[in-house]
């Protein structure tokens, strides 16, 4: 039994690129029906993320390969940019402890 399938809804195409949307649905065993819908996904201009919602992403996604510690200089240099008499000291703490293996593609792309 095939448990995931992706289908182009043309109502939801047509809005591109004004609009990024998505409508993932999920039908559960006992025959419910989920569906939600974006037209956007918080980050962009319409739907900006909070400063927490930044800072969750960030540290979501930099966990992996960056301490506690580097992770917060990280966040002070960015939130203080401004400050910043040149980019040094932001690059300087951005150099990550360790770098990820590459992800295989998904599929090939016909290259």
């Amino acid at each position: 039994m095939q448990r995931i399938s992706i289908r182009e809804e043309p109502s939801l195409t047509a809005l591109f690129p004004q609009y990024i949307p998505n409508r993932v649905t999920v039908r559960l065993t006992t025959g419910q029906v989920l569906t939600e819908e974006l037209r956007d996904a918080p980050g962009g201009a319409r739907v900006p993320m909070t400063d927490e919602q930044f800072e969750d992403k960030f540290n979501r996604l930099v966990q992996p390969f960056a301490s506690d510690v580097q992770r917060a200089s990280i966040l002070s240099h960015v939130w203080g940019i401004e400050k910043l008499a040149d980019l040094s000291p932001l690059f300087a703490c951005m150099t990550l402890d360790s770098v990820p293996d590459p992800v295989p593609p998904v599929h090939d792309r016909g290259d």
